[in-house]
C-alpha cells in the first residue's frame, strides 16, 4: 500500500470516533474505497451506530468490499433493523453477493408488512438472479403491488422467468395502468405464443430484424405507431379487403385467403416480410404466410406489415388490430413505373 494510501487510511480511522455522523459517513466511505484486508471488521460495527445515516452507510459499504462475512451481518440488518432506509441500503448491498439465505432473506421480504417502496423494488430487482419457482411466485405478488415502480420492477424480472403456467398472469397484467408494465406483459405473451406456435421457425434474429426494418420500413421509426406521416405506409393509398376478426370470429377463415390471393398477385413461393415492430420480423414464403396468417396475427397486438421481399414493391399490406385489412399503395413508386414505361414508348 503506498504511503499516500496509508495517510488516507489511518485518518479516516481516526475519523471514524468522530462526534459528527457525516465525518464518520465520509470515514467509512474511505475505508470501503480502499478494503484493506480488514475492512469488513472495521466497518461491520457500524451497523449499530446510533446515527441510521452512519448505519446505512456502513450497510452498503459492506457490499462493495466483496467480503462474504458479510452477508450474515446483512441479513440480520435487513430482519432486525427499524429505519427503512438503512434496510433498504443492506438489501441493496446484498445484491453483491449470491447465496442461498440471501434467496431466502429476499422470499421472507415479499411477506413482510410494506412499510416503504425502496425494499421492495430491490427486492424485485434481486429475484432476477434466482430462477427459481419460488421467484416466480414472490414476483407475481409484487406484480399486483399498488406502487407502480414496484411493479416495474417486477415485471422485468419476472420476463426473465417467462414460463407457460405465467399465462393467466401476463393476461391480468395487460390491463394495468403503466403502459411499460402493460408493454412487457404483451411481450411476454407474445415469447409465450411464439414457443408454441407453428411460426416460431420463420422469426428472424433481432440485428437480422433491425436491419431489414431499417431499410424497408424506415431507420427512424420502431412500429407502425411511429412512422412519420411522409412515410408511403402512412400517406400511400389505401383500399379495405375486409374485416380478419370477423372472419376469424365466424369460422371463415378461406374469406380471408382468398381476399388476399385476390388482391396480391404474388406467387406462392414469393418471400415475403411481415413486419410486427423493428425488432421482430419474420420471413415466409407466400404460401405458408396464407396457410398460418391467424398464427401470425395472434402473434402481437399492433399493426403488422406485409411487404414481398425487396424494397422497391408498391404495394403492402396492413392488418389493424381492429380487424381491418387494408392494401397500401404506394403512388409516387406507380407514377415512377409509369413513367419509365411511357419513356420506353417513347424511344
Amino acid at each position: 500500500m503506498q504511503l499516500k494510501t496509508i495517510d488516507k487510511l489511518q485518518e479516516a480511522l481516526d475519523n471514524l470516533n468522530h462526534s459528527d455522523g457525516e465525518q464518520r459517513e465520509l470515514a467509512i466511505d474511505t475505508v470501503g474505497t480502499l478494503n484493506p484486508d480488514n475492512a469488513f471488521e472495521i466497518i461491520e460495527p457500524f451497523l449499530s451506530d446510533p446515527d441510521p445515516e452512519v448505519r446505512g452507510t456502513a450497510a452498503c459499504n459492506l457490499g462493495e468490499i466483496s467480503d462474504e462475512r458479510a452477508i450474515a451481518s446483512l441479513i440480520n440488518t435487513v430482519k432486525h433493523e427499524q429505519e427503512e432506509k438503512v434496510r433498504a441500503e443492506a438489501l441493496s448491498a446484498l445484491e453483491n453477493y449470491s447465496a442461498p439465505e440471501i434467496f431466502e432473506c429476499l422470499l421472507n421480504e415479499v411477506e413482510r408488512t410494506k412499510k416503504s417502496r425502496r425494499p421492495r423494488q430491490i427486492v424485485a430487482r434481486q429475484l432476477s438472479k434466482y430462477n427459481s419457482e419460488k421467484s416466480v411466485d414472490a414476483l407475481v405478488i409484487l406484480l399486483e403491488d399498488e406502487d407502480d415502480y414496484v411493479r416495474i420492477f417486477a415485471v422485468d424480472s419476472l420476463l426473465g422467468f417467462n414460463r407457460p403456467r405465467l399465462h393467466q398472469t401476463w393476461e391480468k397484467v395487460l390491463n394495468d395502468e403503466i403502459d411499460y408494465v402493460s408493454d412487457i406483459a404483451a411481450q411476454a405473451l407474445f415469447e409465450l405464443n411464439l414457443s408454441t406456435s407453428p411460426i416460431n421457425r420463420y422469426q428472424l434474429s433481432q440485428s437480422e430484424s433491425n436491419s431489414i426494418w431499417d431499410e424497408a420500413i424506415d431507420s427512424q421509426a420502431t412500429s407502425y405507431f411511429t412512422l412519420p406521416n411522409e412515410n408511403w405506409l402512412k400517406k400511400g393509398e389505401q383500399t379495405s379487403l375486409g374485416d380478419w376478426s370477423t372472419a376469424f370470429s365466424n369460422n371463415e377463415r378461406e374469406s380471408v385467403i382468398q381476399a388476399l390471393e385476390k388482391t396480391f398477385k404474388w406467387d406462392q413461393g414469393t418471400v415475403i416480410q411481415y413486419f410486427v415492430k423493428r425488432n421482430i420480423v419474420f420471413q415466409v414464403t407466400w404460401k405458408d404466410f396464407i396457410q398460418h396468417w391467424e398464427d401470425f396475427l395472434s402473434a402481437e397486438y399492433g399493426y403488422p406489415i406485409v411487404m414481398s421481399q425487396g424494397t422497391n414493391q408498391p404495394d403492402a399490406l396492413l392488418f389493424h388490430p381492429i380487424g381491418k385489412i387494408t392494401k397500401i399503395s404506394d403512388i409516387q413508386s406507380s407514377r415512377n413505373a409509369l413513367d419509365a414505361v411511357q419513356i420506353g414508348l417513347d424511344l
